[in-house]
């Protein structure tokens, strides 16, 4: 006689509510999307879903901040020493493009993140992804003036560029844009000639 299947414990079935969560809000979006729908989706009651998160909004803020941190992942996935500055810009921009890529609903649930701004809190979260974009690229990029790579005067102009084509990107792949495909060769080009030009000021 089989034995009879284990439930799948709380870690499991959290985790099944996000991915759930990410197909729909993604689909959907915010507004649209319910909570009995992420339920069904993520085979459990909706009474399961409110054990876990009080509301859907917060299942959507922390659906979000997984995002957020999967994408600071693929930032720094793989990355060469930090005296490398050229290849590490070069593999960061690429690992940033390979993951909109490949992830679609993810990028659609972020920019959709517009769409929430009404409401304090989820305004609150979508300017702190980016202030915590540009601040990521802005303590590297401090981490390699003081290392001697690039001049101090250039650190804030460079962390507002850098910043800008990663919110530029994730609008191409929404759009469904072609500008950085084909291997994304050109991002490469685009990497090189930007760390040229802010390596170049230094005596």
């Amino acid at each position: 006689m089989a034995e009879p299947r284990k439930r799948p414990g709380p870690v499991v079935r959290k985790k099944e509510i996000i991915e759930a969560a990410i197909e729909e809000f993604g689909s959907k979006n915010y507004n649209w999307a319910t909570t009995k729908d992420i339920a069904q989706r993520a085979g459990v009651s909706e009474r399961v879903v409110f054990f876990y998160f009080n509301s859907k909004k917060e299942l959507y803020r922390q659906v979000t901040q997984q995002i957020t941190m999967e994408v600071v992942g693929a930032l720094v996935r793989g990355r060469p020493p930090t005296d490398d500055l050229r290849t590490y810009v070069k593999m960061g921009i690429r690992n940033f493009i390979d993951f909109l890529v490949e992830n679609p609903l993810k990028v659609k649930l972020l920019m959709q993140s517009f769409d929430t701004v009404a409401d304090p809190d989820l305004r609150e979260d979508f300017v702190n992804l980016l202030q915590g974009l540009y601040q990521f690229v802005h303590s590297f990029l401090r981490d390699a003036e003081q290392k001697g790579q690039i001049p101090e005067e250039l650190i804030e102009t460079a962390s507002l560029c850098l910043s800008g084509m990663c919110v530029v990107v994730v609008y191409a792949e929404y759009f469904g844009l072609d500008w950085f495909h084909e291997e994304h060769e050109d991002i490469f080009s685009i990497g090189d000639r930007f760390v040229d030009l802010i390596t170049s000021q230094m005596k």
